[in-house]
């Protein structure tokens, strides 16, 4: 079967799990030319923008995005400094800023303490935690084998600090390329409301929610999500 290299696909992994993750997804569509992006370790002199060049450098030119929860941030990040490298950015999941504030519904201060104070005891019950929250309310045995066997310990504390601290909202607003957000109507860590904010920062934003979906809807929610992902490809 011969792929389609005019439309690339780059899947970018999310806190806490490789990008392989995605395999099942990317099994749906095989007439695209498909790329993992698992999110590069940094030094510690290194920053973000370092980490647009490690990730632009692994990418096939021109490509969609689909980027799931903190894979978000920096296919975000990555579009503001490489205008013409990316065609359509797909946000699954994501935010351009997680921690809520008093003028930005995100990820609950108390849920974020609650992470926080997990790490500090032992990064094992922050996992667990973790876990739990990405598929509630589908808890399926078939389900968390799968995501389990996708997981990975690399710069775990790191991250986190990233996924707190970054904010990305006026990077979004400089984007002239078709952005897609797609939320899970049950996710338990990024509230459903978070969609209200977004259209006012770009026109360009368009919206899509999964009725019973989680916060990882492409494993719990497969057939639903991989329709609305082609659709959204179909206008690549």
């Amino acid at each position: 079967m011969i792929k389609s290299t005019n439309k690339s696909i780059a899947f970018f992994s999310g806190w806490r799990f490789k990008a392989s993750i995605w395999n099942k997804t990317i099994q749906s569509f095989p007439h695209y030319f498909t790329q993992k992006i698992d999110l590069p370790l940094l030094k510690p002199n290194q920053t973000t923008l370092d980490m647009t060049t490690i990730l632009s450098n692994q990418i096939i030119n021109p490509s969609i995005i689909v980027a799931w929860s903190l894979g978000g941030l920096f296919a975000i990040h990555l579009c503001h400094n490489l205008p013409n490298q990316i065609k359509k950015l797909i946000l699954v999941c994501s935010l351009p800023k997680f921690a809520s504030d008093a003028h930005w519904i995100g990820i609950d201060s108390h849920l974020i303490n609650q992470f926080r104070q997990h790490a500090e005891y032992g990064m094992n019950d922050l996992l667990l935690k973790f876990q739990r929250l990405v598929q509630h309310p589908n808890h399926s045995k078939l389900h968390s084998q799968y995501i389990n066997d996708h997981k990975t310990n690399r710069s775990l504390m790191f991250y986190l600090n990233l996924l707190f601290e970054l904010d990305y909202r006026d990077q979004l607003k400089t984007l002239s390329i078709p952005i897609h957000f797609i939320f899970g109507e049950c996710d338990a860590v990024i509230p459903i409301q978070s969609m209200k904010q977004l259209e006012s920062l770009n026109k360009n934003i368009v919206l899509h929610s999964i009725p019973d979906g989680t916060h990882i809807p492409f494993v719990t929610n497969e057939n639903k999500f991989n329709q609305l992902l082609s659709s959204i490809f179909h206008e690549f």
